[in-house]
């Protein structure tokens, strides 16, 4: 006598529910990568920022620190740009900066003797998702170094 035919189980009949694991998970994955997506775009807008700032104090600084003779006209040799003044300058736009999400902003000036203003920008930026995890900081540091030069005629 032939041996009795079984009949197959259905296809993934001991498997309900596995999706109803699996979707959750799925969405705490997203949901990290989203936060790292976000705190990464923060900290990079908020160099741009301060790139920004520090540009435009060190062009700032290199036109109106220029001596009084120089900007007159007077062919007096290349420009003599004041540190002091390009240091007030840049504490200035620094000052600006410091708003709710990028803290302890500070733009050092120096001058170089072809009369160029070097601006070195550093600041924190405050994360945003990043200090929800233990151990995470709340802030991470950006750093920017900027040129401005004055143009003889």
């Amino acid at each position: 006598m032939p041996a009795p035919r079984r009949e197959p189980a259905p296809r993934g009949a001991g498997e309900k529910g596995s999706t109803l694991v699996l979707v959750p998970a799925a969405v705490l994955v997203l949901l990290i990568l989203a936060a790292l997506a976000i705190d990464s775009a923060v900290t990079f807008l908020g160099q741009r920022q301060l790139a920004s700032a520090c540009f435009d104090a060190a062009n700032d600084a290199a036109t109106l620190a220029l001596d009084p003779r120089v900007a007159a006209g007077s062919n007096a040799g290349p420009a003599a740009i004041d540190q002091g003044v390009a240091q007030s300058v840049g504490d200035a736009a620094a000052a600006r900066l410091n708003h709710n999400y990028m803290v302890n902003a500070h733009c050092y000036a120096s001058v170089d003797a072809q009369g160029a203003v070097h601006m070195h920008g550093v600041a924190d930026v405050r994360l945003v998702f990043a200090p929800a995890l233990p151990g995470r900081r709340l802030t991470t540091h950006v750093d920017v170094q900027v040129v401005a030069a004055p143009m003889q005629r």
